[in-house]
């Protein structure tokens, strides 16, 4: 008989470790505030962000008559965006399901706005251990709902709920500082005041260096062909002029950097001399006669800069500069750039002292970024 009684005894021990405990007491009062503060690269988002962890207690009490068990959170406008736009009362949805919460946010710098979609859900607890187990406590209903089904003729003594952004919700987001705040209010009945507000102050540090890129609006292409704009002065006997070639700088940082170093380096088929650029006849030649020499200059905060070949000239000041919204090839949503425009001038030259003809050359532009995030 003891091998009996031993089996016996080993399985009510089982049976009682698998038995669930029930929630500690919770009493939903006051205002819940959960910074979330982070930095991420596009190139690499995480599949959510957990703004609410999964099973957090909103309330719990073992008697159902405090109505802890009919517990639900809900918006504070179903049109503005601005704290979150959901439901503001209950829906009464006795199914399962998710809520979508609209949330806006802001970029820092630039002030473009854009909209970011959360998703959170509930379930309802029980003050009995063995209702734990029953299938009506593990039913994800919206976050909007008061409905719960009881477990064995007791109604649910408990709620929790968990509140996460996928990474679907960052796509409409591009390189910046974000800001936002989500406010939810949580209530028993509809009809009364809330009961706690739960606040979630969203910091987001978005950077994209992988689409970092030198952008030239008002052309086609990342190697665009440039006529120079010559004009002859037959009084003076010389040729001469000036092209403006549109230029914007994006790194991939929002502009937070503070620096980006420019190069502008010759690519002609012969060497330049010194620290000016040329074109060369195409036909050959490699006096003077068949060079063309001009001068390279970037503008920059309302200075022109002189752009030496081949040497980098450091931009300072990039994080407070003002900035341009464009919409980079492949992309769907507006960045904003550092506008540097590039000048390309020809001095005043004696015509009779160039070979007749057609001359090419061209320019290589470089953009280094800052080593170390901002």
């Amino acid at each position: 008989m003891t091998p009996l009684r031993l089996g016996i005894l080993g399985a009510v021990l089982m049976a009682a470790g698998a038995a669930a405990q029930p929630l500690p007491p919770t009493e939903p009062a006051g205002v819940h505030v959960h910074p979330i503060t982070l930095t991420l690269e596009r190139a690499a988002l995480p599949a959510s962000i957990t703004l609410l962890p999964p099973a957090t207690v909103l309330g719990f009490n073992p008697d159902p008559q405090r109505g802890h068990g009919r517990l639900h959170l809900v918006c504070r406008s179903t049109t503005d965006a601005g704290s979150g736009r959901c439901a503001t009362t209950d829906t009464a949805h006795a199914g399962v399901g998710a809520t979508d919460i609209v949330l806006r946010l802001v970029e820092r710098r630039s002030g473009q706005s854009a909209e970011i979609t959360l998703s959170g859900s509930l379930r309802r607890a029980f003050a009995a251990p063995h209702c734990s187990h029953d299938t009506r406590a593990r039913i994800e209903r919206p976050l909007t709902t008061s409905a719960g089904e009881p477990c064995a003729g007791a109604a649910p003594a408990g709620t929790t709920a968990t509140l996460t952004l996928p990474a679907t919700g960052l796509s409409g987001l591009v390189a910046g500082h974000w800001r936002g705040e989500l406010i939810l209010d949580l209530h028993i009945d509809a009809q009364a005041a809330a009961v706690a507000t739960h606040v979630w102050p969203i910091e987001l540090a978005l950077t994209d260096r992988d689409a970092a890129a030198i952008y030239f609006p008002a052309l086609d292409t990342a190697s665009p062909q440039v006529r120079l704009a010559l004009g002859h002065d037959p009084l003076a006997g010389t040729l001469s002029g000036t092209t403006l070639i549109d230029m914007c700088l994006y790194d991939g940082l929002a502009a937070q950097g503070g620096m980006l170093g420019i190069t502008v380096t010759d690519t002609g088929r012969q060497p330049s001399t010194g620290a000016g650029f040329s074109l060369w006849h195409r036909d050959g030649g490699i006096n003077a006669a068949q060079r063309l020499d001009y001068a390279v200059t970037l503008a920059f905060e309302g200075a022109q800069l002189p752009m030496a070949n081949g040497v980098e000239r450091a931009l300072r000041g990039i994080d407070s500069t003002r900035l341009r919204p464009v919409v980079l090839p492949g992309m769907h949503h507006a960045v904003h750039c550092v506008p540097t425009p590039l000048t390309l001038s020809v001095a005043p030259v004696a015509l009779s002292s160039k070979r007749a003809g057609a001359y090419s050359g061209g320019l290589r532009i470089e953009m280094r970024l800052p080593a170390v995030r901002p």
